[in-house]
Parts: C-alpha cells; structure tokens; sequence
C-alpha cells in the first residue's frame, strides 16, 4: 500500500473505533477488504487468502482466475476463438469487469439479471446453441 493511502487507512480505523466507542486493536490496521466476497467465493473471504485472486499489487489477472476456473479448457478454449469468454461480449475484457467481487454474499455474480435471467442467454455465443428444441429448457435442468 502507497504511504498516503495507508496513512489514511489507519487514520479511518483510529477515528471508526474512537466513534464506535472501543479501543483501537491492532487488527484494525490489518483489515482493508473492500466487502464480503460473493457466495460462492466466501470460502476465501479471510485476509489470509487475498493471494488467491490479488496479485501483490492488489490487481486482479487473468491467470489468477483462470486458476481456479480453467475446469481444464477455459483457457484452451478462448485461445481457439470458441465459446461465450472467446465472443466479442467477452473477448479481451478483464474477468472482473463482468464477474465483481466484494459486493456481498447476495450479489449476482454471473450478471444474470443485468440479461433478463439465465433463459436469455444467447447459447449461440458460448459455441452450444440450442436447435430443434420445441419446448425451452430450464437452466437447471
């Protein structure tokens, strides 16, 4: 952390716990994260594992992601020029632009009602479209 910023930060942790009426510990100074993280990344959500999605700059890559949710062709995948991360909605954006973290356990984080739901996705886009089918399918199913 830059030394202005972290001057501030302590400045802001004294002055929350002098207003909360509690003593300052030294935790205070520790504590940063922006929120809590979403629901399916909460297992994460401690100042131990930062590292697992932050580089030490703080910034968010694409390899980091990708760590976890390659599934073992994500990234072969984009590479190739196929599926949904390869089309032009996706291609060449950061992963956090569209997949935000710490905005809480509720957040939706796979963007789906910013679409209209799940059954508006274009499956054309992911490289699977959904021909011939008479009835739509539910998501889920």
């Amino acid at each position: 952390m830059r030394r202005p910023l972290r001057a501030f930060t302590v400045t802001l942790a004294v002055l929350l716990a002098l207003v909360r009426g509690r003593s300052v510990r030294a935790d205070d100074f520790l504590t940063s994260s922006p929120g809590a993280l979403s629901k399916s990344h909460a297992a994460l959500d401690d100042q131990g594992t930062c590292g697992s999605c932050h580089e030490p700059d703080r910034s968010i890559s694409a390899a980091k992601c990708l760590g976890c949710h390659d599934h073992g062709d994500l990234a072969a995948r984009i590479a190739a020029g196929k599926g949904f991360h390869a089309s032009a909605k996706a291609a060449g954006r950061d992963c956090k632009l569209c997949h935000q973290e710490h905005r809480g356990r509720g957040f939706d984080l796979m963007g789906w009602r910013a679409v209209g739901g799940e059954s508006s996705f274009d499956h054309a886009l992911s490289g699977w479209p959904l021909q011939g089918l008479s009835d739509p399918l539910i998501c889920a199913a």
